[in-house]
């Protein structure tokens, strides 16, 4: 075992990171102006960036920034950019973001290449919308103290210096998430919850919470031991986060100071053996021993409840007799599932019968005409990915590390379908067989022959109706006529009588 390390540097000033840019350790939780290196970097890197654009140093209000920027507390860059700087104009350009109508927030999530962002006016969006990026790997979880040697193993391959947060508690605290964040490129961050007695007094612990980093050396035979490096309170302090990364960074630049670390990960293959580094109550594996890929029934109601950790893989297929690639469909995802590219992932493989339970399928946007196909679901998110891409290991195996690299993008679903135990799939199957019912076959001719007849006679129709209306127009004319007739002659007769009375009236007095 390598001795504990006696010199411990702590880093002040710049904080030199593998994202490509550099930013002053205290400038970590707290906004300052867009830096070059910045500007060349940002669209390449998995950093979540939160841009503030403002018109001139006299329009930013740096209390309400810096109010800003405690609320997005470290969970990425926050940085400024003036508009008006000619030094911007290119950049601002490459985001297309005008400086005479340009947003007050632009934000970019965990992902790399950057191709989504959040423009807002609203800063309350800005926090979930990252939080929402971050994925479900960033920060793994020790399932099991057997699995303690190959996540030592997974990290050196990944050239990442193992760090092991142990405490009581469940969940991730966001310190924790920050520092994936952060420093994710160049540690390999476990929770490790409620450990054991022996791991405990292995790792030379006595109290939680706590923070190990298993440094590596070269061992005797060429092979390699881990010396657990404990946080230390009385030199860094208590465990905030930028104590936490000095510690890191302090171990980090001991190591590769000392060569070590460009020695282990020169040497360190996927062939190479870790010395185990503490003995505890369970045996300890090279290989994780994974659940076998199984149908989701009425026999497996927990199959991806909401507290199982990383993603479940669920694969929709036809169940049938009748779909004859069915076990080849079920060997694809067992292929995914020995893909070295998904070794120390947590991943929990299943398939369901789309034509017997078509509700499961439904419930996320499948329907049995889209099989087989995969979906990705974070149950402690509630949310899920659909593949697109074809039902390959390859295609499978690309499509779950863009969702846990946030490039594939995931939405919310509301709740986990349920089986039912009643559910018969045997009548679903049958139901499905059966064959589709063909019409009798029809002769054009005749179909012809009666579209024509049916407008010879809708024809007659309406030349009947245009008759009768014509004839009741004649009529209703004629009536119209006679009574005017009438009219006339009614005051032709009155205009003689009266002036038949003034003819009589004309000799004598008329009373």
């Amino acid at each position: 075992m390598m001795k504990l390390l006696s010199v411990l540097l702590v880093l002040v000033g710049t904080l030199a990171l593998v994202h490509g840019f550099s930013v002053p350790l205290e400038s970590i939780t707290k906004a300052s102006p867009l830096s070059k290196e910045e500007m060349n970097t940002l669209m390449t890197v998995r950093m979540p960036f939160v841009l503030a654009f403002h018109d001139g140093e006299d329009n930013l209000d740096e209390d309400i920034i810096s109010e800003y920027a405690q609320q997005l507390d470290g969970l990425g860059r926050f940085a400024t950019v003036d508009v008006s700087n000619p030094k911007y104009a290119d950049f601002l350009k490459t985001l297309d973001v005008s400086t005479a109508d340009h947003p007050s927030f632009r934000v970019y999530g965990f992902s790399a290449p950057k191709t989504d962002f959040l423009d807002t006016e609203n800063f309350e969006e800005v926090v979930p919308y990252v939080r929402d990026s971050l994925p479900d790997d960033l920060i793994t979880t020790v399932p099991d103290p057997s699995v303690f040697q190959q996540m030592l193993v997974e990290d050196l391959q990944q050239k990442k210096l193992p760090v092991f947060i142990l405490t009581n508690k469940d969940g991730v605290p966001d310190m924790v998430t920050k520092l994936g964040i952060w420093l994710g490129r160049t540690f390999g961050f476990h929770m490790f919850i409620k450990p054991d007695p022996n791991t405990m007094q292995s790792l030379g612990l006595t109290k939680l919470p706590t923070i190990v980093v298993m440094a590596p050396t070269k061992a005797e035979g060429d092979s390699l031991a881990f010396a657990p490096q404990p946080y230390d309170r009385t030199r860094f302090g208590g465990l905030k986060f930028l104590n936490v990364v000095h510690y890191l960074l302090s171990i980090q630049n001991a190591l590769a100071r000392d060569g070590v670390l460009e020695e282990v990960f020169a040497a360190f293959g996927a062939d190479k053996q870790a010395e185990e580094p503490f003995t505890s109550s369970s045996s300890s594996s090279n290989d994780v021993e994974r659940e076998d890929v199984f149908e989701v029934t009425a026999e497996t109601p927990d199959f991806c409840s909401e507290n199982q950790l990383g993603l479940c893989i669920i694969a929709f297929l036809d169940g049938s007799p009748a779909n004859q690639d069915k076990d080849t469909q079920i060997d694809v995802l067992k292929q995914v599932q020995s893909d070295p590219a998904n070794k120390g992932r947590i991943l929990r493989f299943m398939w369901v019968d789309q034509v017997c339970r078509p509700d499961l399928g439904q419930a996320f946007g499948v329907d049995i005409d889209k099989v087989p196909t995969v979906i990705a679901v974070s149950p402690k998110r509630q949310k899920f990915a659909l593949q697109l891409g074809a039902f390959s290991p390859k295609s499978i195996s690309e499509f779950i590390t863009g969702v846990l690299t946030g490039r594939v993008s995931i939405q919310p679903f509301s709740q986990m379908p349920s089986v039912g135990a009643d559910d018969d799939c045997t009548a679903a199957h049958a139901a499905f067989a059966l064959p589709v019912e063909e019409e009798d076959d029809i002769d054009l001719d005749d179909i012809m022959a009666e579209i024509l007849e049916e407008e010879e006679r809708k024809g007659a129709e309406e030349d009947d109706a245009a008759a009768d209306m014509a004839a009741q127009a004649d009529a209703i004319r004629a009536r119209e006529e006679e009574a005017e007739l009438e009219h006339k002659r009614k005051l032709a007769q009155l205009e003689i009588e009266r002036l038949n009375r003034a003819s009589n009236c004309s000799c004598c007095v008329c009373v």
